[in-house]
């Protein structure tokens, strides 16, 4: 009974000891949201990045064009659901290109590194949608509240996102349902998604550091807005060839607007102008 007590006893001060209950090694760290920044309006800063006001911003404005010919996407193999799945707008988006204007969509174009500037904005949104994932990039910056995912289609869909830093995310998602994706740490490149029910449809979710990434509309043209004074340098990324290029360093006036280009080769290769 001897032997049984001083076990207790002994393992009773170890517990204490693990769980920090005395007062031996460093405090806990504190519990609670996280602090905000009231120039946001109440906005999370995402980590490295402060949010500050931004008095006489400037512009990067630009496009992408794309230096082919006509450009037909492929149709895509669908094998499931056909009657929902199987539409016109059914078509590989490895490249969006407006042949009219030559402007190449989905291309991301941001600034390599900035630690302030205007809020984070709202979370992002990636939408099951004709059996696509709607839009066919997103850009969630850090911190600025959930990654919302919804099933607007009559089918079920499994949504699956293959991050390097953030939690791994693979549910499905019912009809006209929506799940929240928590993603609060930036990923050096955008993240592959894909539906494991219907295997035709792809995408790629960005978690980025600060607010100053954008996509080129289907005109190829693209904004970064309130941008501070200064001189940044620029960076952009396509799907096609997974690689971030190095862009030029701009300056950027109060009040002004910097304008830069990008060519797309067919082979997805982006050379800055």
């Amino acid at each position: 009974m001897r032997i049984r007590t001083g076990f207790i006893v002994v393992a009773s001060m170890l517990a204490a000891g693990c769980g920090g209950g005395g007062g031996d090694g460093p405090p806990p760290p504190p519990k609670g949201p996280v602090p905000t920044n009231p120039v946001a309006g109440g906005t999370p800063a995402s980590q490295g990045y402060e949010v500050v006001a931004v008095n006489g911003g400037g512009k990067v404005t630009g496009k992408v064009t794309w230096t082919g010919g006509t450009h037909t996407p492929a149709p895509l193999e669908v094998t499931k659901d056909v009657e929902v799945c199987k539409h016109p707008g059914a078509v590989d988006e490895t490249f969006t290109v407006d042949n009219a204007s030559k402007g190449v969509a989905n291309v991301v174009v941001f600034i390599a590194k900035i630690d302030k500037g205007k809020a984070l904005g709202k979370g992002g949104t990636l939408d099951n949608k004709g059996c696509l994932f709607q839009p066919h990039v997103v850009l969630h910056v850090a911190k600025a509240g959930a990654l919302t995912i919804h099933n607007s289609d009559p089918v079920n869909h499994n949504t699956h996102l293959f991050p390097s830093k953030n939690d791994d995310f693979n549910r499905m998602i019912a009809s006209q349902k929506s799940e929240a994706y928590e993603a609060d740490r930036a990923e050096k490149g955008p993240m592959k998604v894909a539906c494991d029910i219907h295997g035709w449809m792809r995408a790629w979710v960005w978690v980025v550091d600060h607010p100053y990434y954008e996509l080129s509309g289907k005109d190829g043209s693209f904004s970064l807005a309130d941008v501070p004074a200064g001189s940044w340098q620029l960076a952009a990324w396509h799907g096609a060839k997974e690689a971030i290029v190095k862009g030029p360093t701009v300056t950027v006036a109060a009040g002004q607007a910097a304008t830069v280009a990008l060519d797309m080769a067919p082979d997805g290769t982006l050379a800055w102008k």
